[in-house]
C-alpha cells in the first residue's frame, strides 16, 4: 500500500510542475489507454495488460467518457471427462476407472467503460475519476490440452464448455485520481491514473463473487474544438 501512496505523491509533484499552465484540451477528446493491476487483494485470475480506445466530451469541470477495451486473463485450466473408461474386477466388485483431460485457455472479455471525470484544478492537471465497466465474454481465443488421459475413480463433467465456467457478463467499478504527465501544445496530453477497482470475478464456481485491486492506467489523448 505504501508503494501506491508514494506513486500518487510522485504524480502529484509532476502535476505541480505544470499547474500554472492552462490546458483547454478540447470539448471532444479521443485517445488510447492501457491499464494493469499492481496489487490484488483476493486470490483470483489476474488480468493482463488491458488496451483500449476512449472518447470523452468535456464541459465546465466535468467530462463524460465511453470506451472499448480488450481484457485478457492469465491461463485458466479445467478438468473434463473425455468419454473413455475401463472396468476392472477388484475383490469381486466391478471398479470403473474414468479418463479425463485438462484443458487450458485464456479468458477474454470485451469491456465497455462508462466514466465521469471531475477536474480538481484550474488546469487539467488532476481530476477525480469514477467509472462503471461492463464486460462481455469472448470465446474465440483457442484453448489447448495441458494433460490427457489422467485417471480417476470418480465420474467427472463431460463435454464442459468454457462458457459454463466463466460469467458471460461482468461488472466492475473504478475510483481514482488522474494526473497529467506531459502536454504538447494545447490539444495533446499524456496522463496516468491510479485507481481502486472492485470487480466481479470471472469464474462461475467461486464463493466470493467480488475482488478488489489497485490498477495503474496510462493514456494519451487528443482534443478537438478547444
Amino acid at each position: 500500500m505504501w508503494k501506491f501512496i508514494a506513486l500518487v505523491l510522485i504524480l502529484w509533484q509532476v502535476e505541480n510542475a505544470h499547474a500554472q499552465r492552462k490546458d483547454p484540451i478540447g470539448r471532444l477528446i479521443f485517445g488510447l489507454e492501457t491499464g494493469f493491476d499492481v496489487k490484488q487483494y483476493h486470490d483470483d485470475i489476474i488480468p493482463r495488460v488491458m488496451p483500449g480506445i476512449q472518447a470523452e466530451y468535456s464541459f465546465w469541470r466535468f467530462s463524460l467518457g465511453v470506451g472499448l477495451m480488450r481484457k485478457y486473463y492469465h491461463e485458466y485450466q479445467y478438468v473434463y471427462y473425455n468419454g473413455k473408461y475401463k472396468t476392472e474386477i477388484i475383490d469381486d466388485q466391478p471398479v470403473i476407472t474414468y479418463y479425463y483431460d485438462v484443458k487450458g485457455f485464456k479468458p477474454a472479455y470485451w469491456t465497455v467503460p462508462l466514466k465521469v471525470n471531475f477536474r480538481l484544478h484550474s488546469c487539467n492537471c488532476v481530476y477525480a475519476h469514477a467509472a462503471i465497466q461492463f464486460e462481455f465474454l469472448n470465446t474465440r481465443p483457442a484453448e489447448r490440452v495441458v494433460f490427457t488421459d489422467a485417471q480417476s475413480k470418480d465420474p467427472l463433467p463431460y463435454g464442459v464448455q468454457r462458457s459454463e465456467l466463466m460469467h458471460k457478463q461482468l461488472t466492475s467499478y473504478e475510483f481514482g485520481l488522474g494526473f497529467k504527465l506531459f502536454t504538447l501544445g494545447t490539444s495533446f496530453r499524456v496522463y496516468a491514473r491510479p485507481t481502486y477497482v472492485v470487480s466481479q470475478k470471472p469464474e462461475v464456481y467461486v464463493s466470493n463473487k467480488y475482488g478488489s485491486t489497485l490498477r495503474m492506467t496510462f493514456g494519451a489523448q487528443y482534443g478537438f474544438f478547444n
